[in-house]
């Protein structure tokens, strides 16, 4: 009787163990690490009964061929006992002699087998085309694989989670055929990729709509990827048609890991690494810098007695960059911004653990993951926690609820003005000025640029930091209100909140040499000017509520799936900012700014959004042959005018399984041939809200009023009270093909979509009489085009070997169909922007370099006294500069101007992206490689770059390919003293770089331990892997850019000559554990 009552692993209830169950499921959600129950126990009707004493069972599961399946699921029926299959594919289990265990594997049939007492049993799995029975996570649903009329695509995170990246989105490129990815940045906090999903289809905003769990969200760039269960891209019209205005530029689809049936599992993966820039920009030495000078006063024909550098200076500096101790380093430097600045490599690292389990009435799941990251430069990091915690509880067999949680926070910590500033100052400083001078008694005085910059106080003074804090909670009741027939509710709530706060300290106390003493002394320089704060914060509180009704039902050879959505999503924001200036004590607080009304300010704002969309779908297939689904979205948004706010989005796709006809069953190796055909419309938003109304504008001094200056109003741009949608009409043809038992697997799309009622600007003139703006309307149009296909296959060569390969491939163009263009551009057929990609590159064609031959009359002058069209880009024009080819001759205007402008290159997001996979597996070790490449893709280097003694700035390694008669087919035009002429800095294919490149962006090396070695600390697996990101590039960029750093960049943004981070290549070690 003792015995009956020890109620450790003897006795249990019925009744009352489920709820046990959820009672620990919630405490442990709600701290977020759990204490799993491991043995249950309760009494029913005051009667007891006792378990058979537990067996030993063992044995072997293999696959058909008789090579072992490692990490098989061996579970006891209808408990949370069970262990995983070694290496060699054994397990161990303790069991009732009467138990029936349940062998589960991705891609094989489940078994399910009686014990009858034995202590042995070998089981042979048998190939299940899984593949296609895969559940696949669509819009408000999930859908089988086989069934999919749509373009859909699933990326697993099994090869991401190696991988050292600190953005999510950085793991994307070359995975998914359809994404076109460029990471422009490699600054933390803003090295994100952007990813466009079939290229770009619009003049306006091109990302696609970020869904997590089921619900419309932000960005996917701060989930860690161990926390997420798949990624699924949704691409044609059928697929995204749900999303109604968030689907026009495609979805993807985050599903973050939740529990599942089985005893407590718990898991680490993390790593340490260490970055460096993919090009690390190799700039002239002073010696370099001073020649080169010299020869362009040479060349300009100054007198060596009058030049900048002396015969006994160059030497002096060839000697400095030799090496020479005797060489006095305050006079003829060797100065080295880049190497005094920035670091070699600088560490990252990430580390997430994992808690899983539950039983058939309550399942949970907990992840915690950190990640820290340095800069290249000293003093700046980011430090990111994330959480995500799921419980999942069948209350009845027709009753579910669970709870979400998905959180992080994120701190940012960068010098003022981050890599700009210290990219920006390893270019200004010249090498032949000291950036320290030393003392003859060893003290250290800095230097300053002749922009006063001092390169020590970017090391040390002002902070940038950035506070980042996300919460994303969900609920949900799922009940099951007839057969076939079910309800969801869901209700979420996101709160973010951003922080920064700007501390910005003028330049500290400097020094310069004093040449008119003897000997030459320092002289300080003080800085009068006072530090300055500004803070400010903004938050974001998103309510959706989504109504979901589902039902499915077959009759005989016909399957019916029906949809119904309803949602609503309200937004309000809110934001503050305070400055404060003339700092007397350099505390970085607002109360210890200055109390003068001038050095203070401050202001800031709030809105609120709303949307509301009904979803209708209905899809219907017979004999799994036949597919049909119909679905439309109908849409409500604040942005628009009360009549003008609703619009209607529809789609219609259809598949025939061609492999499921009799005729096709004679190809015994077919598994899967389908054909699949989508059409339909989806929206976007364009422009701001509130647009149908006029904007006002308030302005101060608008009259006086008692000797008071009072604050006006005045109309700024007029309302368009027809404002609309973007409408997106898609149309989509695909194959897929599956064969071999799901060992070769291809697909193939074209894709075409046409963009109507972009937001244009009219070029209409009017009389300024008029006072105020034309409205923006909806008559830009644009179409885009292309096709991707992919295929991928593996196979097992020997017991221990097998190897696996795939390749995907991605072309998209879009061509401009309407954009308002002026008249100037339009009327030319070489200028016209209509017709063409959006981004595409304007410029002058450019004809080499002109020659000391081609100046005829040897006045140093080229031009038509020589027999050459007059240049009209600024000159003179001599021999050394670039020649450019007339392309617009009206009426005999023999002259290079606007005219002669004409496309020379591709835009800067590549029309073409591909990806190509390796790996092989042998006895535990694992090598995987990911190959990623782009191509059609341009970009302008300018600026400093092409701008030799404009500024004051150092010159890089590529410059000194420069012309004189001896190297007439050189890089870049005549070097000047005063810089180039206006003739050598135009836009112009001579400065054009080919950005097609291909890199290795993903390797790894691991090695999973035996089972052999773990089995005694408990460990069910264990992997060491070294993985690296972005280890070689191969591309034509000269050193100057990564072949992604100027991909979507526009204008003015710095992006072309140098002064932006380019990506990071990380080699990192790491360890992935599973207890």
């Amino acid at each position: 009787m003792n015995n009956l009552f020890k109620m450790k692993d003897t006795c249990f209830i019925k009744r009352h163990s489920k709820w046990e169950n959820y009672s620990w499921g919630m405490f442990l959600f709600c701290i977020g690490a759990f204490s799993y129950p491991l043995h249950s126990y309760s009494v029913e009707s005051q009667t007891f009964s006792v378990m058979q004493q537990d067996q030993k069972l063992h044995g072997k599961i293999t696959d058909s061929k008789g090579e072992p399946i490692i990490g098989a699921n061996v579970i006891v029926k209808g408990s949370t006992n069970g262990t995983i299959t070694d290496f060699d594919g054994m397990f161990n289990l303790s069991v009732p002699a009467n138990a029936v265990i349940v062998i589960k594997y991705i891609g094989y049939k489940q078994q399910e087998i009686s014990v009858k007492g034995r202590s042995t049993i070998n089981v042979v799995l048998k190939e299940d085309n899984e593949i296609l029975d895969e559940v696949v996570v669509v819009g408000y649903g999930t859908k089988q694989k086989k069934s999919l009329t749509a373009s859909v695509e699933t990326v697993s995170t099994k090869e991401m989670q190696s991988m050292p990246v600190g953005n999510a989105s950085n793991a994307f490129a070359g995975r998914v055929p359809g994404l076109i990815t460029v990471q422009n940045n490699g600054e933390i906090g803003a090295d994100g990729t952007n990813i466009m999903i079939r290229g770009v289809g619009t003049t306006g905003n091109s990302n696609p709509l970020i869904v997590v769990d089921g619900v419309p969200r932000g960005s996917l760039n701060e989930i860690d990827i161990n926390n997420v269960k798949s990624y699924t891209v949704l691409k044609d019209a059928a697929a995204v048609a749900p999303y109604g205005i968030g689907g026009a530029n495609g979805v993807i689809l985050i599903e973050t890991k939740s529990g599942t049936e089985g005893k407590p599992v718990v898991n680490y993966n993390g790593w340490i690494g260490w970055s460096s820039p993919t090009v690390d920009i190799e700039y002239m030495n002073s010696y370099q810098y001073a020649s080169t000078y010299d020869k362009a006063q040479e060349m300009a024909g100054v007198p060596a007695s009058q030049r900048l550098y002396s015969a006994e200076d160059l030497e002096m500096y060839r000697r400095s960059v030799n090496g020479d101790p005797s060489v006095d380093q305050n006079l003829y430097p060797n100065a080295n911004a880049h190497d005094f600045l920035l670091r070699k490599s600088a560490p990252v690292t990430n580390h997430n653990v994992s808690i899983s389990g539950g039983t058939e009435y309550v399942k949970y799941y907990v992840g915690i993951n950190t990640l820290y990251q340095e800069e290249q430069w000293h003093g700046s990091h980011l430090n990111r926690t994330g959480i995500v915690s799921k419980i999942d509880i069948k209350a009845t067999n027709t009753t579910k609820f669970g709870l979400s949680i998905n959180g992080w926070t994120q701190r940012t910590k960068k010098k003022q003005n981050g890599g700009t500033a210290f990219y920006r100052a390893t270019q200004d400083w010249i090498p032949t000025d000291p950036i320290q001078y030393v003392t003859k008694d060893g003290e250290i005085l800095d230097n300053a640029s002749s922009k006063a910059l001092v390169l020590s106080d970017l090391k040390r003074l002002g902070d940038y930091v950035t506070d980042k804090n996300m919460i994303m909670l969900s609920g949900y009741i799922e009940q099951q209100l007839a057969k076939g027939l079910t309800f969801k509710g869901v209700i979420s709530y996101d709160w973010t909140l951003h922080n920064n706060k700007n501390w910005s300290e003028p330049a500290s106390t400097y020094y310069k040499i004093d040449m008119s003493t003897d000997p030459y002394s320092f002289r300080e320089v003080t800085n009068k000017n006072l530090p300055s704060l500004q803070e400010g914060m903004n938050q974001i509180k998103t309510y959706t509520y989504q109504g979901i009704l589902t039902y499915k039902g077959k009759f005989g050879e016909h399957s019916l799936n029906l949809l119904g959505v309803g949602e609503a999503i309200q937004t309000k924001y809110n934001d503050f900012w305070a400055s404060r200036s003339n700092y007397q004590i350099p505390i970085p607080e607002l109360n210890l700014g200055s109390s003068d009304k001038d050095y203070q300010a401050n202001g800031g704002g709030s809105y609120e959004a709303a949307q509301v969309g009904f979803v209708a779908q209905i899809g219907y297939d017979y004999k799994g042959k036949y597919l049909l689904d119909l679905t439309g979205r109908y849409d409500g948004h604040y942005y628009f005018a009360p009549g003008s706010r609703w619009g209607f989005f529809p789609a219609v796709a259809v598949g025939w399984r061609i492999s499921e006809e009799q005729f096709m069953q004679k190809f015994e190796n077919l598994d899967n041939l389908k054909l699949r055909f989508s059409a339909g419309q989806s929206g976007a938003l364009a422009g701001g809200a509130f647009q149908y109304l006029t904007s006002f504008q308030l302005y101060g001094d608008s009259f006086a009023e008692g000797g008071s200056s009072t604050q006006g109003v005045k109309p700024v741009i007029e309302g368009n009270p027809n404002i609309t949608w973007e409408r997106a009409t898609k149309y989509n043809v695909g194959i897929d093909v599956d064969l071999f038992g799901g060992q070769l697997s291809g697909k193939v799309d074209y894709f075409f979509e046409k963009r109507d009622n972009m937001l244009v600007s009219p070029q209409a003139t009017v009389p300024e009489e008029y006072g105020i703006g034309l409205a923006a309307v909806n008559n830009g149009r644009m179409q885009n085009q292309g096709i991707e296909f992919e295929i991928h296959g593996h196979k097992s060569i020997k017991k221990d070997l097998l190897l696996s390969a795939g390749f995907n491939f991605t072309f998209a163009r879009n061509k401009l169909l309407e954009i308002y263009e002026n008249e100037a551009t339009r009327n030319n057929p070489n200028r016209s922007r209509t017709g063409r990609p959006l981004g595409s590159i304007f410029g002058y064609e450019a004809d080499g370099l002109f020659q000391v031959s081609d100046d005829k009359n040897g006045d140093g002058v080229i031009d038509s006294k020589d027999g050459f069209v007059e240049q009209q880009l600024g000159g003179p024009v001599t021999p050394g500069s670039i020649k450019y080819k007339n392309l617009y001759d009206v009426d005999g205007n023999a002259v290079i101007d606007l005219n002669d402008e004409t496309c020379i290159g591709h835009p800067t997001i590549p029309e073409i992206m591909y990806g190509f996979n390796l790996g092989a597996t042998w006895k535990g070790i694992n090598l995987d490689l990911l190959f990623q490449g782009a191509a059609h893709s341009n970009a302008l280097i300018g600026g400093t770059f092409i701008n030799p003694f404009g500024e004051t700035h150092n010159l890089t390694i590529d410059n000194l390919d420069f012309w004189t008669p001896e190297n007439p087919d050189a890089k870049y035009p005549i070097v000047r003293p005063n810089g180039p002429v206006g003739n050598d800095v135009a836009s112009s294919s001579f400065y054009m770089l080919n950005m097609n490149y291909l890199r290795l962006k993903q390797l790894e090396l691991g090695y999973t331990l035996p089972s052999a070695w773990l089995s005694r600390c408990h460990i069910k697996s264990a992997k060491v892997y070294v993985a690296a990101t972005n280890l070689f590039t191969l591309s034509h960029t000269r050193g100057l850019l990564d072949p992604e750093q100027d991909g979507g960049s526009t204008t003015g943004d710095n992006a072309n000559r140098g002064w932006r981070q380019p990506q990071n290549k990380t080699i990192s070690l790491g360890m992935n554990i599973t207890f």
